[in-house]
Parts: structure tokens; C-alpha cells; sequence
């Protein structure tokens, strides 16, 4: 089990206080990072001996160099990625400045851009200077500001949602069922695909959750297996909160928790005081 003393101790900042006394709480954001000890020592450490640009055609320029180069192996293999997909910059913003930049000769007028309400600046304001540039156009992906989440009903075929992409949605009617697919971007041994189904039944409707993953090779196949107990336990779990949060949201909200009756079905099953809200794991 995780020691959370011991992990807390690793940070000098969670030790620091007001001028009162009274503990400080470092409600982290983009406006900052606590380090652990280890950070501090490294940093201070590289100070201490000569710091030198890189680059450059001396000792301690060339030793700056290999640092940089053995410090992006260990990000790549964190994250089960390539030493050149590394790249260290000032801070966020300015990295997606410079990335946006490296992209504009690819746009061109009319082409679009997915942005969400939910991002912080940083992965806004570069998209937007982007497409005054260019002439491309933003699409916009809403904030809920009853739930604090995105507004799916804006989302589209392409948008992205954190690793995944959409490929296919559509709304939910009385006789055909809504869907959601999406396509895994992140680094796997195969392609994976995660589906949402909702459909109507009688006296409401029914979440289905469906994963899939085309292994590429053995590694494929010996990631799926071993990811198959916790998938056991990570996907019931989300089908449940799912469905029990859009309930939450039905009841608090006065929508229905079925799909709009068609027309020609019976009046009194789209009565939204007829509806019980099912779930299905």
C-alpha cells in the first residue's frame, strides 16, 4: 500500500506555513508544480558543477547535451514513447505556441479545429492565433456549467477526447440506439476502440459499453491478456457511474431518462413520468 507520509515527506513545499502557523494548501494549477526533493537535489547539483548552453563545442556544453539526451530515454520509456517525441521547453504554453506555429503550413482557409470550453488558455489562445493566421475555423466543444463537464451533444465526428478520438455519434431516438465510438491515440501494440450504446426499452433505456483491440503481433496479444483482469474491474465500474450519473442528472435537470418517442409510438410510454431509468453493467 501506497505511504503517504512517505511520499508527502519527498515534498519540502507541503511542509512550509503562513506567517500564522497554519499549514499551506497548494492548490496546484498551471501557475505551478511542487517538486519533490530528488528535483531540487538534481537541479541544484547541475548548478553547482557548471551549467553551459547546449550545442556548444566544449566540455561542459557536450555534458549538457548527453544529460538532456539521457533525461528524454527515461521520459520515453515513462511514457512508452521515442526519445525524439521528447521535447523540453519553458512551460506548456509556449510549447504549444511553438507546436501550433510548426503546424500553420499545413492549414488552410476553411479547414477546422476542435477547442473545448473546459481547456485551460494555454491549449486555446495558440489554436485561435492559428486560425486567424490561416483562415481555419474553430469548432467548439461546450461546458456543461451545471456539471462542470463537456457538452456532448456538441461533439463531433474527429474531436478529440483526452486520448481518444471520436469516429462515430450519434443521438438517441426511440428506435435507434445512440452511440458513441471512439478510437484509442495512445501508444499501444494494436488499435483499441471503445463504444457506448444507449437503447430504449420499455420504461426507459440501457447504457452497453463495448471495448475491442486488434493485437498487432504476440506484444498485442500478451497486453490484452494481461490488462483482461483489470479491465474486469475498470469497465463495470464506468458502465455503472455512467449510467448512474446521467440518472442523477435526469432527476436533478426534469429531462427525460428515454429516448424521444417517434412517431406513432404510445403517447403514454414518452410520458417522462412514466420512465424508469435502467442500468446495465
Amino acid at each position: 500500500m501506497l505511504d503517504l507520509a512517505t511520499v508527502r515527506a519527498c515534498f519540502p513545499a507541503l511542509s512550509t506555513t503562513t506567517a500564522d502557523g497554519a499549514p499551506v494548501v497548494h492548490a496546484d494549477a498551471p501557475g505551478g508544480t511542487q517538486v519533490p526533493q530528488q528535483v531540487i537535489a538534481a537541479m541544484a547539483g547541475y548548478l553547482e558543477a557548471g551549467n553551459a548552453n547546449a550545442h556548444g563545442h566544449f566540455a561542459r556544453s557536450r555534458q549538457t547535451d548527453a544529460l538532456c539526451a539521457q533525461v528524454r530515454d527515461q521520459v520515453a520509456a515513462f511514457v512508452e514513447g521515442t526519445p525524439d517525441g521528447v521535447v523540453f521547453g519553458p512551460n506548456m504554453t509556449t510549447l504549444t505556441y511553438h507546436f501550433a506555429d510548426a503546424l500553420s503550413r499545413t492549414f488552410d482557409a476553411g479547414d477546422r479545429i476542435v477547442c473545448t470550453r473546459l481547456d485551460h488558455d494555454a491549449n486555446v489562445s495558440p489554436w485561435l492565433h492559428l486560425a486567424r493566421r490561416t483562415g481555419a475555423e474553430i469548432d467548439w466543444v461546450d461546458l456543461d456549467p451545471g456539471t462542470g463537464t463537456l457538452d456532448l451533444d456538441t461533439l463531433r465526428v474527429g474531436d478529440a477526447l483526452d486520448f481518444w478520438r471520436v469516429i462515430d455519434v450519434r443521438r438517441p431516438t426511440a428506435r435507434r440506439p445512440g452511440l458513441l465510438r471512439l478510437l484509442a491515440e495512445m501508444r499501444l501494440p494494436g488499435r483499441a476502440w471503445l463504444e457506448f450504446r444507449v437503447v430504449a426499452v420499455e420504461g426507459g433505456s440501457e447504457l452497453h459499453q463495448r471495448a475491442l483491440f486488434a493485437p498487432r503481433g504476440l506484444l498485442g496479444r500478451l497486453y490484452w491478456w494481461v490488462l483482461v483482469p483489470f479491465h474486469g474491474m475498470i469497465f463495470p465500474t464506468m458502465a455503472t457511474t455512467l449510467a448512474r450519473r446521467a440518472e442523477q442528472l435526469a432527476t436533478s435537470s426534469g429531462a427525460p431518462t428515454a429516448p424521444p418517442a417517434a412517431p406513432g409510438d404510445d403517447p403514454a410510454a414518452a410520458d417522462p413520468d412514466q420512465r424508469r431509468a435502467r442500468r446495465a453493467g
